[in-house]
């Protein structure tokens, strides 16, 4: 939904394994086949990848140097919330961090979404209501290009776009909201 028909996909799956063995390259090449097979069924264009690892965050480091074909590479990473952290959160946000810092140093935008089975499908049918921005520190505007692009879905081309801004006290909010307002125009964001 947010490649508006253009873009390329790289899916990779981290297997965790203590040791890299035949038996293990065999499931990863299975699960690699089984990726291919869903994202043509679901009409997705791209590469898939299985990354054989020691740990989650080794494996996720790995998809992150080796994905792309030279200067071609994801500038974006999109990533499940890390619900599980709550098992163990000594080992779990350690783990988390580090990849978040690893993407940071790699200059990759890292997406996280939260309850992917509750998030619209075709099937759904057209969405009304907002798509809401929280537009909390500066990023180079890609909260707002990634809602701008989501509305061109036509699952989301119903909804409007709703930009919440947070602005330190003393600042003037008419002044901020028509630089916001001249900002939206020169990009041709309503």
């Amino acid at each position: 939904q947010l490649r508006h028909g253009s873009g390329l996909i790289i899916a990779a799956a981290i297997l965790k394994v203590k040791e890299e063995t035949v038996e293990n390259e065999a499931f990863a090449a299975d699960e690699q086949r089984r990726m291919e097979r869903l994202m043509k069924e679901m009409g997705v264009p791209g590469f898939c990848m299985t990354v054989l690892a020691h740990s989650s965050a080794e494996g996720k480091r790995y998809a992150m140097q080796c994905a792309g074909l030279g200067p071609l590479t994801p500038n974006t990473i999109l990533m499940g919330w890390p619900w599980w952290w709550s098992a163990n959160p000594k080992t779990y946000v350690p783990e988390f961090l580090t990849v978040m810092q690893q993407a940071t140093m790699r200059h990759k935008a890292v997406l996280l979404y939260h309850n992917m089975k509750d998030f619209p499908l075709e099937a759904d049918g057209a969405q009304e209501g907002y798509i809401d921005v929280w537009w909390i520190k500066h990023d180079g505007g890609l909260l707002l290009l990634i809602s701008h692009l989501l509305q061109k879905h036509r699952l989301w081309k119903k909804c409007l776009l709703r930009l919440h801004l947070i602005i330190e006290s003393g600042t003037a909010p008419q002044l901020v909201r028509e630089r916001v307002h001249k900002l939206l125009t020169r990009i041709n964001i309503k």
